[in-house]
């Protein structure tokens, strides 16, 4: 079998992935999961990267459709963060309750 590069960090990827999801089950404080949440975004943000790479490298996709897998993993960084900065600020105000 011969695999590609970017078929090799795919797959590297989702094992990282399995790792973080550990952690995030055995976090000792909300702010440890609240960073793994943060990690796994980033992690699903580059697989759809180097799927769209893999996609229009293989021919699987139209150059197009492979480009529009990037404009996914934008949107998904976007509500990533956005979501990241609503659960800090949420468990920082129930802190002070």
């Amino acid at each position: 079998m011969n695999f590609s590069f970017i078929e090799i960090i795919i797959f590297l990827l989702i094992f990282s992935i399995f790792l973080i999801s550990i952690r995030m089950l055995k976090g000792p404080t909300i702010w440890d999961r609240l960073v793994v949440l943060n990690v796994l975004t980033s992690k699903v943000i580059l697989i759809t990267i180097f799927l769209s790479l893999y996609y229009k490298k293989q021919n699987i996709m139209s150059e197009k459709n492979a480009f529009d897998l990037l404009d996914i993993g934008i949107t998904y960084a976007l509500l990533g963060f956005i979501t990241t900065v609503l659960i800090a600020r949420f468990i920082e105000r129930k802190e002070h309750l």
